[in-house]
């Protein structure tokens, strides 16, 4: 089982491919069921006081999906 996203915030503000991903993973010897389906590059995640917000992370991982479902 694969799991849904991954949502990254680069500390170099670089890029970071998929593929780059997949590679560190392998290169780290995780199990292939644990990696993502695909990857979410964010310039910065939703804070609440000084920790990630996670119910807004949620909702915006359920609204993407949403809005992916009506195109397809």
């Amino acid at each position: 089982m694969l799991l849904p996203e991954k949502w990254v915030t680069p500390f170099s503000r670089g890029s970071l491919s998929f593929d780059e991903m997949v590679a560190f993973l392998k290169e780290k010897k995780l199990a292939p069921y644990k990696w993502p389906e695909r990857l979410e590059l964010a310039s910065d995640l939703p804070l609440r006081g000084d920790k990630i917000d996670k119910q807004a992370v949620k909702e915006a991982i359920v609204g993407r999906a949403a809005s992916v479902e009506q195109a397809g």
